[in-house]
């Protein structure tokens, strides 16, 4: 898996097995694992 932050720097080059730098994002995008989540709540009162 490429990390997301060198699609662009290396799609003028291209990429292995004919994929696109689209593809590859898709695919990056696809794969993704949530490591950490919090959820925030903001009580808007007057």
């Amino acid at each position: 898996m490429v990390p997301i932050n060198l699609i662009d720097a290396i799609k003028d080059v291209g990429f292995d097995f004919g994929m696109s730098a689209k593809q590859v994002a898709d695919e990056v995008v696809a794969g993704h694992s949530v490591i950490w989540e919090k959820i925030h709540r903001i009580s808007l009162t007057q």
